[in-house]
Order: C-alpha cells, then structure tokens, then sequence
C-alpha cells in the first residue's frame, strides 16, 4: 500500500487478504492543493488501485477498503 501526495509515492506497508492494518501518514505529507490518494499493488498481480482524491485535515481518518476484487474497493473520510 502506497500513499500518493505531493512528491514521490510513500511505501505504508504490506497488508494480507481479510486481514486489517492501520498505517499513519503525516499531516504534513499531505498537500491540500493535491489531496491525497492510496495504490494498492497486489503481489503477483499486474493490475493495481488508484483511489480517488481525498482531501482530509490533519483530525480525520481516511479509511482504505480493498475489496477481493479491485473494483470493490472504496474509500471514506470520517
């Protein structure tokens, strides 16, 4: 899982099928001119996810759902 903000991407981790992973980004990383936006590479896979273009404050959570196939996935702010 990468984040994509101002500049080059930011490795966040590795996260295995069904399983839940909780990654913290810096607000300071995250342009609100730009938004910020997550990629999901899936190891063996040639197909990846692009979020769409959130723009949070440094107090609210962004939650990044994969579903089993890329197209389920969705993103919310809260």
């Amino acid at each position: 899982v990468f984040a994509a903000g101002t500049g080059a991407g930011l490795r966040l981790g590795e996260v295995t099928g069904r399983n839940t992973k909780t990654f913290t980004i810096s607000p300071q990383r995250v342009s609100m001119a730009s938004g910020l936006r997550f990629r999901v590479d899936p190891i063996g896979s040639n197909r990846n996810y692009l979020s769409p273009r959130v723009f949070p404050d440094g107090a609210m959570t962004v939650v990044l759902n994969v579903g089993s196939e890329l197209e389920q996935s969705y993103i919310t702010v809260r």
